[in-house]
């Protein structure tokens, strides 16, 4: 899930607290997803805060498209292309 960290009404932090606790005490996965979340503030508190939610991946505005490509293939998401 790529979540925009400045949302209106739940920051992306708080969207993945809500979704790894609803998964929790659903217990309707077994594998977590992967959350990227997209903002234009970033800094060490921030990125901590990312570690701490057990964010995959942050990408910073403005988004560069090989940054997303790099993202997506690190994850899995999309195959490197062949040299």
């Amino acid at each position: 899930m790529i979540l925009d960290y400045n949302m209106p009404y739940l920051t992306g932090l708080e969207v993945v607290q809500a979704i790894d606790n609803f998964i929790k005490k659903k217990k309707l996965v077994e594998v977590r997803p992967f959350f990227v979340i997209y903002t234009s503030f970033f800094d060490k508190r921030f990125e901590r805060a990312c570690k701490r939610n057990k964010v995959d991946k942050f990408l910073q505005k403005p988004l560069k498209i090989d940054h997303l490509n790099d993202v997506l293939v690190n994850l899995g998401f999309l195959r490197a292309p062949p040299n």
